[in-house]
C-alpha cells in the first residue's frame, strides 16, 4: 500500500459518518486531515516501530498461542519491560547503532531475558553467529 493510499484509507475511516450528516464538512476539510495524518505518521514513525518491537517480544514471551512461544516463553525467557513500553523504547534508543540501516534488536545471551545489558543492535551476520544450540 502506498503512503497516499494509507492516508486516504485512514482519512476515510476517520471521517466516515453513519448518517452522512456533515458530508459537505468532510469534503471541505479532507485535505487538512490528509496533511495532518501524514505529518503525524512522519513524526511518530519510530514510536510505531518501537511499539511493534515491544508488542512482538511480549507475544513471543507470554502468548501461548504465538507460534514462537515454544522458543521464548516456554524456555522461561521474559521481558523486563513487559508493562513499560516507554522504558523499553527509551532503553533501546540509547544503544549503539540505533536507527542504523541493517541492524535489528538482538539478545546477547540467547538464554537470557529481554533486559538491560542483554540487548544490542546487531547485523544479520552477527545474529547468525549468536544462535543457541538446539
Amino acid at each position: 500500500m502506498s503512503d497516499e493510499d494509507y492516508y486516504e484509507n485512514r482519512l476515510f475511516g476517520m471521517l466516515k459518518c453513519e448518517r452522512n450528516c456533515r458530508k459537505d464538512w468532510h469534503e471541505k476539510n479532507k485535505d487538512y486531515f490528509k496533511a495532518y495524518f501524514k505529518a503525524w505518521h512522519e513524526k511518530n514513525k519510530d514510536y510505531s516501530k518501537n511499539y511493534n518491537r515491544w508488542h512482538n517480544i511480549n507475544n513471543r514471551c507470554y502468548n501461548t498461542n504465538n507460534n514462537d512461544y515454544k522458543n521464548y516463553g516456554a524456555r522461561g525467557i521474559a521481558n523486563y519491560w513487559r508493562y513499560d513500553r516507554l522504558g523499553f523504547t527509551e532503553y533501546i534508543s540509547k544503544l549503539e547503532h540505533y536507527k542504523k540501516s541493517g541492524y535489528t534488536l538482538d539478545r546477547i545471551d540467547n538464554d537470557g531475558n529481554y533486559e538491560p545489558g542483554n540487548l544490542r543492535w546487531a547485523t544479520a551476520r552477527e545474529q547468525q553467529q549468536n544462535k543457541r544450540i538446539k
